[in-house]
């Protein structure tokens, strides 16, 4: 995953975060996306939490997300 730049994510939260998510979906009943409304995103910036959500709906559910550039490219996440 990138942040604004296209520089990597550097956060160690970020991948706690991502690794106590994994581990509390194993053992949950509801879907991702309920379960990413309950988990707290203290400590990390908008867009980690941005990122963070992707990934998880990424691994979880085989979401893909893209963005059109300015210059009308499609970008894959």
């Amino acid at each position: 995953m990138c942040c604004s730049g296209n520089s990597p994510l550097q956060s160690t939260l970020y991948d706690k975060k991502f690794e106590e998510i994994k581990s509390g979906y194993g053992d949950s009943e509801v879907c991702m996306g309920e379960m990413l409304a309950s988990v707290p995103a203290d400590g990390l910036t908008l867009e980690e939490a941005f990122y963070l959500y992707m990934r998880a709906m990424q691994w979880a559910e085989g979401d893909r997300f893209f963005r059109w550039t300015y210059d009308g490219k499609e970008e894959r996440f």
